[in-house]
């Protein structure tokens, strides 16, 4: 295929793009197509209603009534947590560099 066969090849392609973009104008002139009004009345979202849910009287058993009370002492702090407030270090004089102060 030499350059003759790549022009030739060039050629067709255009002409059926032509014709496809020919075809897409006829077909959009006998087929009705929304404009974007229509669009975004289609679109449009109405809020939906949250289904009602249906509740059910239930007890636990006892065993996982203790289970959660033995967990929830667990996790209780035993002691109070007393918070001490520490004393300031001495200012470091400013004409001294000391990377670890």
């Amino acid at each position: 295929m030499g350059e003759e066969g790549f022009v030739a090849d060039e050629k067709l392609r255009r002409v059926s793009r032509r014709e496809v973009k020919r075809y897409i104008a006829n077909v959009h002139q006998h087929v009705y197509v929304a404009d974007h009004e229509e669009r975004h009345r289609r679109r449009a979202v109405e809020p939906r209603r949250e289904p009602a849910r249906a509740l059910i009287a239930a007890s636990m058993p006892e065993v996982l009534v203790e289970t959660a009370a033995a967990m929830a002492a667990d996790r209780a702090m035993p002691v109070e947590v007393v918070v001490e407030k520490a004393a300031a270090s001495q200012p470091v004089a400013d004409d001294e560099f000391n990377f670890f102060s």
